[in-house]
């Protein structure tokens, strides 16, 4: 190698590109840019706490205190290499606030330890710098943590210094909350004085803000303390002012509270009356306490509150009880045990899912902390090695030099190549203390790759636990399914039967409410089935050729009976709407009706249209289905817009109830929308009505090969009398399908299992076999193949029962044997349409 082509060699080692270390932080999508473009630590902190903790605090806590731990982080880097004193107040500033932040998001986790950590840390932060708002808001975060705890000493002590200190800088909001908090634990530890001074200080603070409904709580909490004094009169007062209050400002829930407070002194005042044997005043108080508790029951179930209409049912109870009417006493006792009854399994619920929730946070955020941890220590060691290997290209820069130096010093040959044989030898050198240098990155590189690899396996076991989980999950949903619709069958069976003989205008709408009831739980369990479906990735569109305008005027037609007569529902197609596309009917069925649904029940008055065009997307047929449904109702605020495609969200009629459901029918309809490769939205206002649209990918078939519509058939399938073999083991679902289907004028023969249903049947002695699928003794599968085994063609069709009503369970009992299938609960229509499969032309 000539002088020449070794300085290039060498020259191009210097010009290697290094490879750099990225990682993409998990951002919600519309902070993500903004994020991305904050260089400077404080512009991050400050997007973290105006963006992206608010977020993440409104329904992701472990994420927010990801994002809260980087700001402090953020700070701390910041505060570790500056002397100024103008930064260092500016970035413990910053981490300060982030530290309170951070310990409300453990708080709201039930992690009362490590928010009691940032808490007291950022207490120390702001004691430093005498920042007395910031010392206020810790002290006031720490006692709230410390009351959470039952620790009322320790908590009162942090709650007064606060109030203090809010005192000093003028802060009479902050003041208020405080000394109602001072007022709570005061009334916890049974010092009524000072409870009732604490109250009624934070009531004239909350007077001169104009803050009214935060004074609701404070009158009342001073109405029940006299009470408990049995200073009636009193009470009564402070009551009342907080009665007038909730009623001018419309406050239902609070109405609700008061006039069972109320109820609840009536009656106390009605036993102190017996004690002297008052008895006209007592009676005038149990009258009270009745009128005043009927009114807050009516309130509290308007409001959806289980807890309020429990307690109101005790004090009613208590008070018709000493009336001497002891049925309506009775009445609302059974009311009281049954609210009370789902109280606690709401409690016993709450528990265990909080329970789990911080067991598994308190895994995450330490896994979090771990794997941050390991990927800081590989970047260091990287970057360490990054660094030696540039000061050796350097070094042996630097003696390059040296040699060309002393080359043209030297003119003469001799000393000239001695001079470059020397430097040669050292070049060598230095070569082969690169090649050992990158030999020990290769190392390094192959160290790291082995720890990516063992992360990888980490990764992978964990993967397939979560699988199992969902696997579990999903057979629990359909045993659960199994089970509820077993018995729905003797339900809506009787409704319907019931619903056949003469009845009064009231028994009617008790039916009508049974058989809306029944229905909606059905409703509830085909969408947990379809989310846990979603959750697993398994569903599945099935196109087929169907006409679009026949399903849009049928979904028209379902919900035109269950619109207010104030509403009217409209239909609105072009005139080159096609007839017929090839789609997943029944799943843009399924988003249609709910849609439709869902508009129907928020719209009071005016109307509800569906409107659908066909948009063409090239010529070989492929096109986009655009479907608006637009309603007169009350419309929905922009922050709720949001959560609306979110699962488990509900919105409300009235902003106070929400309305009844599982919260999950438009996150489902979104999955399908997305699955046909479109999308799905909103366009509302308050007051203004509200337009949910989707758009999909669909196929236009004009002249459709594969479409037949159904023939019609000049003899109706109610005309024939069928002789029918009804296997079924549970003697109540027995008793009610054979009821129904006598009622059809069909005749009926019933077997309780499998091997007496093949010891019942007869060549030519049944039109139909009706075979439960799950039974004892022999199941309805062996008793079709048993059947089929023996008489051959001789066998009328078997129609498959069961409440299995997962996809695929139709096509894998017909495939082990059955001719069709229906669901459980038995259902008279889907029943019909089998007939006519099998006997109209």
């Amino acid at each position: 190698m000539n002088r020449k082509t070794y300085l290039i060699f060498v020259l191009c080692l210097l010009l290697l590109p290094l490879a750099g270390v990225a990682s993409q932080d998990q951002l919600p999508d519309s902070l993500r840019h903004q994020y991305g473009l904050a260089s400077h630590p404080k512009a991050k902190i400050q997007i973290i706490h105006s963006g992206i903790a608010p977020h993440f605090l409104n329904y992701n806590l472990d994420s927010a205190a990801v994002y809260l731990q980087k700001a402090v982080s953020l700070a701390d880097s910041i505060i570790r290499h500056s002397s100024d004193p103008d930064t260092l107040f500016e970035y413990r500033t910053l981490k300060a606030q982030s530290l309170r932040s951070l310990g409300n998001a453990y708080h709201g986790k039930g992690l009362n330890e490590p928010a009691l950590e940032a808490f007291y840390e950022a207490l120390e932060i702001s004691k430093s710098y005498n920042d007395l708002s910031g010392v206020a808001r810790a002290e006031l975060n720490i006692g709230n943590v410390l009351n959470r705890e039952g620790l009322n000493d320790q908590a009162l002590e942090f709650f007064i210094r606060a109030y203090n200190k809010g005192e000093a800088i003028g802060e009479k909001r902050f003041m208020a909350y405080a000394a109602n908090n001072i007022g709570n634990v005061y009334m916890n530890k049974g010092d009524a004085e000072q409870a009732v001074k604490y109250y009624q200080t934070s009531i004239d603070l909350k007077e001169e803000i104009n803050d009214l409904r935060g004074m609701i709580n404070s009158y009342n909490n001073i109405g029940l303390i006299y009470k408990n004094r049995g200073e009636f009169e009193k009470s009564i007062e402070y009551y009342q002012i907080s009665l007038d209050i909730v009623s001018q400002l419309d406050h239902r829930q609070g109405l609700s509270m008061v006039l069972s407070n109320l109820a609840l002194l009536h009656v106390a005042m009605a036993e102190k009356a017996m004690e002297s044997n008052d008895y006209a005043s007592r009676d005038q108080n149990f009258r009270s306490a009745v009128h005043l508790g009927e009114r807050a029951l009516v309130v509290a179930r308007e409001v959806g509150s289980l807890p309020r209409e429990s307690s109101v049912a005790e004090r009613l109870m208590k008070a018709h009880r000493g009336l001497r009417q002891y049925e309506k006493a009775l009445d609302y006792a059974q009311l009281y045990i049954q609210t009370r009854d789902s109280l606690f399994n709401e409690e016993k619920t709450t528990i265990i899912a909080e329970m789990q929730a911080r067991f598994e946070s308190q895994q995450q955020l330490q896994e979090i902390h771990n794997q941050q941890l390991i990927i800081e220590r590989q970047e260091a060691e990287y970057q360490s090695q990054l660094t030696q290997r540039n000061l050796l290209l350097v070094l042996i820069l630097f003696l390059i030099s040296v040699t060309l130096l002393l080359w043209f010093q030297f003119r003469s040959r001799k000393k000239t190549n001695e001079l470059i044989n020397e430097k040669n030898d050292m070049l060598e050198s230095a070569y082969e203390e690169l090649q050992t240098a990158n030999e020990e990155l290769q190392t390094s590189n192959e160290e790291l790759v082995a720890q990516q690899e063992i992360i990888r396996e980490n990764l992978e076991k964990k993967i397939a636990v979560a699988t199992q989980m969902l696997e579990f999950k999903q057979k629990f949903m359909a045993q659960i399914s199994h089970e509820i619709r077993t018995p729905l069958t003797g339900v809506l069976g009787i409704t319907e039967a019931l619903s056949n003989t003469p009845l009064n205008e009231e028994q009617i709408r008790y039916l009508e409410i049974l058989q809306y009831s029944g229905e909606s739980l059905i409703g509830i369990i085909n969408d947990v089935l379809d989310f846990s479906k979603i959750e697993a990735g398994k569903l599945e569109l099935k196109t087929k050729v169907f006409s679009i305008k026949e399903m849009l005027q049928s979904s028209v037609s379902l919900f035109a009976h269950n619109a207010r007569e104030t509403v009217s529902l409209e239909l609105d197609l072009p005139d080159d709407m096609p007839e017929y596309i090839e789609a997943d009917e029944l799943r843009l069925g399924q988003v249609i009706r709910n849609l439709l649904s869902n508009a129907v029940k928020f719209t009071d008055k005016g109307k509800v249209k569906l409107s659908a065009q066909v948009i063409p997307d090239g010529n070989d047929g492929q096109a986009q289905l655009k479907i608006n449904v637009t309603d007169t109702g009350p419309g929905i605020d922009k922050s709720q817009i949001d959560k609306l495609f979110k699962p488990f969200s509900q919105l409300s009629r009235n902003h106070l109830r929400p309305v009844e459901g599982t919260g999950l029918g438009l996150s489902i309809c979104k999955e399908i929308v997305e699955k046909h490769g479109g999308e799905i939205g909103v366009i509302s206002e308050p007051g203004s009505g509200s337009d949910f649209w989707f758009s999909v990918k669909i196929s236009v078939r004009n002249n459709p090969e594969d479409f037949r519509p159904k023939s019609v058939s000049s003899k109706s399938p109610f005309e024939s009398k069928l002789k029918i073999l009804l296997v079924e083991d549970l003697e109540v679902n027995r008793r009610v399908i054979t009821l129904l289907l006598t009622g059809m004028k069909h005749q009926v023969v019933a077997a309780s299992n499998g091997h007496e249903a093949v010891e019942l049947y007869q060549p030519g002695a049944f039109d139909l076999i009706l075979m439960d699928v799950e039974m004892p003794v022999m199941d309805g599968i062996e008793a079709a193949r048993t059947l089929k085994a023996k008489y051959n063609h001789e066998l009328p069709p078997i129609v498959g029962l069961s409440a299995n009503a997962l996809e695929g369970d139709r096509e894998k009992y017909i495939e082990q044997g059955m001719d069709e299938y229906l669901t459980k609960p038995f259902n008279v229509n889907a029943f019909m349409q089998i007939v006519e499969k099998f006997f109209v032309s």
